[in-house]
């Protein structure tokens, strides 16, 4: 069974190789001077204190901060392999640690990475101390998996749906608050909690008995054992200076860990507390407002010059946070000075609002000649698909951020499946997905042969399997009796090379037939294409874990994918996935009644919607579009209706307000004879 495959160990003395990290290499940038920062810039680079917190406004050049510090403790001589800095984003890394100066051009040894990603590593590479030795991560859509097979076997229940249970598991991780204060804060009525408490602890129990953990597991193993001092301390050993970015997104359970590093290391965190929109994922908004009582020694230092925007832009942003019942205590000042005043356009539906995007979009372009200049700013999906549909009409070329997560494929699942079952043998939903791709075999004939072959139990006629006989061998037994051709593609598989790209060169060989056949009415050629850009992903790993491990921690997006290469585009891209993003024009659409805020929420969650308007608005450089379909905001600034809205209240002054004429039901009337 697998648990026995987990062995605890406690010689410590080995802990000096914790941090076994391959290092994130980049070409050395110049060398930032510092005349090329402003006042308050300068003084988050060059502080002595040992924690600090850099309250960095929308637009205030946070990365060219955290840059600069890096730069400028490397000159100090802090040793480059002592400095971590932690993003919440692949691509924030990427581009942070490509401006690092590396000595003489070479390439620097700073560690910069997700969260997520980090600890994992530290997972990966010391299985001692973190108790868990080759685990198979599971993604979103395996935890649903799994949730959905609960709910079944409980179908007189009447359980709540599993996207929901998973949700609450989540929150209990992240949150470290009691079931009953968890339950409260997702809305659970009281009696329904014990389904969510129970369904918990059957995925607990089941991914223990499969070695498997999920994403929040990666955190809590760290954030369990790192409280132990002597772990926490061999880590400072390693990182003398831990940067954070980001820091008003960190939850509970994040904090956990930055706690147990804080008497070892340096903390240099920054982040913007308007610009905490993660609620809904653990993120605790007010600790950051808690940093210096949380660390004594903290200071915590502002910057409010913005570098993107024009103060007119800047001007609604401020308003918006000025009318917030907290206190923000900022005021963002444009270095650029004065531009035009954002446009407030009204339209009666979703298609005439979507014309206007369009057809502003292709008017700017005939002077511009540049369509990345643009980027259109949703609440959700839904809100993107009259202009997604517009833009495809007047082919528009775009990219939608977002969507469905390329590793989260079902073709890619699919080839995916047997890379899996090599890494973990007990890997029970990658044996079933895989299994069930070929005729013949459902769900108890698949469940039958992972009992056999991975479990041990006995097969057909009774005779007892050992956990401890090669898979291979008893891949080989099979193959005598399968007459739907699973085994070959998985003895090829399971014969090939350990490098990833290899190894998935061989996977995809032995299923391009089969694949082929299951996807020949779904579009098989776009789908095949994806699996050449996967084996270029694969060539960057030296492991089959690692190379599972990065793409579902840090999705890569179908859409992305399809747009490589192209760079002159339209972004559509939700609100959530636009922070650190910006563009000369933006439109932020939708900001109707019902939308900002939605209705029925709660005091806490009306302001984190506060601030997701918030960072939409400050995407914008030159010029703001903020449009609604609706005729809920009248000329005088004033609502119809009780109900609340961020842009009651708003000042004409500030914004040049259209409201599209009454459509006339008699015009374009002609009576022929």
């Amino acid at each position: 069974m697998p648990t026995a495959a987990v062995r605890h160990r406690s010689n410590y003395d080995r802990f000096g190789l914790l941090c076994r990290f391959a290092s994130h290499a980049h070409r050395a940038a110049s060398v930032d001077s510092n005349s090329s920062f402003n006042a308050e810039q300068l003084a988050a680079i060059e502080t002595t204190a040992k924690h600090v917190l850099v309250l960095a406004g929308a637009g205030t050049g946070k990365t060219t901060t955290i840059v600069g510090r890096c730069n400028h403790l490397i000159r100090s001589g802090v040793p480059e392999r002592e400095i971590l800095l932690i993003t919440f984003t692949r691509r924030a890394a990427h581009e942070i640690r490509s401006r690092i100066r590396g000595p003489e051009g070479k390439r620097s040894l700073v560690t910069a990475s997700t969260f997520h990603s980090w600890a994992m590593r530290l997972i990966r590479n010391n299985p001692n101390v973190f108790k868990l030795e080759s685990p198979s991560l599971i993604d979103r859509d395996d935890v649903i998996t799994l949730l959905q097979r609960y709910r079944k076997t409980h179908a007189s229940q009447n359980l709540p749906k599993a996207r929901d249970l998973a949700d609450f598991h989540s929150l209990l991780v992240n949150t470290r608050l009691p079931a009953e204060e968890a339950a409260k804060l997702a809305g659970i009525d009281e009696d329904k909690l014990s389904q969510y408490t129970e369904a918990s602890k059957f995925y607990v129990d089941f991914k223990r008995s499969r070695n498997y953990i999920d994403y929040d597991d990666v955190l809590e193993r760290v954030a369990e054992e790192i409280a132990r001092p002597a772990i926490a301390k061999a880590i400072g050993k390693r990182f003398s200076h831990v940067m954070i970015d980001e820091m008003q997104d960190t939850n509970p359970l994040q904090y956990l860990i930055v706690d147990a590093l804080a008497p070892h290391v340096n903390l240099f965190c920054v982040g913007d507390d308007a610009q905490s929109i993660y609620g809904f994922r653990g993120a605790d908004f007010e600790s950051i407002h808690a940093f210096t009582s949380r660390y004594p020694d903290a200071v915590v230092l502002k910057l409010q010059e913005n570098f993107r925007s024009t103060q007119e832009i800047l001007d609604v942003s401020n308003w918006l946070l000025e009318r917030s019942p907290l206190e923000y205590d900022k005021e963002l000042r444009a270095a650029r000075g004065a531009g035009q005043k954002p446009i407030l356009r009204e339209f009666e539906d979703q298609w005439s609002q979507a014309d206007y995007v369009a057809e502003t979009i292709v008017t700017s372009f005939c002077t511009e000649q540049r369509w990345a200049n643009n980027m259109v700013l949703v609440r959700s999906g839904y809100s993107a698909r009259a202009v997604e549909s517009e833009f495809l009409s007047r082919k528009i070329p775009h990219v939608l951020i977002g969507g469905q997560s390329l590793f989260g494929a079902k073709h890619v699942k699919d080839v995916m499946a047997l890379l899996r079952i090599y890494a973990n043998r007990w890997d029970e939903l990658a044996w079933m997905r895989y299994l069930q791709l070929w005729k013949g075999i459902g769900e108890v004939t698949a469940e039958r042969i992972f009992r056999q072959l991975a479990l041990g139990a006995e097969d057909s006629v009774g005779r007892g399997r050992n956990t401890e006989t090669p898979l291979l061998d008893m891949v080989r037994d099979a193959k005598a009796s399968d007459s739907a051709g699973w085994t070959e593609p998985l003895l090829r598989c399971l014969t090939a090379s350990s490098k990833p790209d290899e190894l998935l060169g061989a996977v995809l060989d032995a299923m391009e037939k089969p694949m082929a056949k299951i996807y020949r009415n779904d579009h098989w050629d776009a789908r095949r294409r994806d699996f050449t850009y996967i084996r270029q992903l694969a060539k960057k790993h030296r492991t089959v874990h690692a190379f599972v491990d990065e793409y579902s921690l840090n999705p890569v997006y179908e859409k992305q994918l399809e747009k490589k290469g192209e760079t002159d585009l339209v972004k559509i891209i939700t609100i959530h996935s636009a922070k650190g993003l910006e563009a000369q024009r933006c439109f932020v659409v939708d900001v109707a009644r019902g939308t900002f805020p939605q209705p029925g929420l709660t005091e806490k969650e009306a302001e984190e919607e506060r601030r997701v308007l918030y960072v939409a608005l400050t995407r914008a450089a030159d010029e703001l579009h903020i449009t609604r379909a609706e005729r809920g905001w009248t000329a005088s600034g004033s609502s119809k209706g009780d109900e609340a809205y961020f842009l009651d209240g708003l000042p004409l002054e500030l914004v040049a307000y259209v409201t599209e004429p009454e459509s006339d039901p008699d015009a374009g009337i002609e009576i022929r004879f």
